[in-house]
């Protein structure tokens, strides 16, 4: 089944044109920073998604990736074909994610990532894949219907204006 990934990325760095004399196979040094690790083990975290349900569960996806962090906000990200990576040479292994949402967390995998792989990624990815901009108001939606649902574990919401946010306390 054809999947696609979604990363969390500052979506402005993703909708600028790109300058004329960066080659088609490029992409602006800008985008590196989103590629990179958050963390010093060399991956890069991302969450694979069936292609036919990305409409439905990427902004769901990017709600919980935004309600792990300190403040309730727009949620922006990047979806791409997961054939991108292997063209890269680049595999991604699932790995259990650490969102609120337990669903979302098994869609969670990690990618070895190099500076040289990153920049051949964002090469692969720029001007293809897609940036997405999901508005706050629809963050917190599709976070109130997790919490209505079950599916929310206020536990691993460790921001006191996130939860005050979502009505749940502080």
């Amino acid at each position: 089944m054809p999947t696609v990934c979604l990363r969390a990325v500052d979506y402005a760095r993703w909708v600028e044109e790109k300058p004329a004399d960066v080659a088609p196979d490029d992409a602006p040094a800008w985008c590196l920073k989103n590629l990179s690790p958050s963390t010093g083990d060399g991956t890069l975290s991302l969450y694979l998604i069936p292609a036919d349900q990305a409409d439905r569960v990427a902004p769901v996806v990017a709600a919980a990736i935004v309600a792990g962090g300190n403040e309730l906000e727009h949620a922006e990200y990047l979806l791409f074909d997961a054939t991108v990576l292997d063209n890269v040479g680049l595999t991604a292994a699932p790995v259990m994610g650490q969102t609120p949402v337990a669903d979302v967390n098994r869609l969670h995998a990690e990618v070895p990532i190099s500076a040289r792989s990153a920049a051949a990624l964002a090469g692969a990815m720029y001007g293809r894949a897609v940036p997405t901009l999901e508005l706050k108001p629809n963050v917190k939606k599709h976070l109130l219907a997790a919490l209505r649902e079950g599916r929310l574990d206020v536990s691993r919401i460790t921001s006191g204006k996130v939860k005050k946010e979502l009505g749940i306390g502080a």
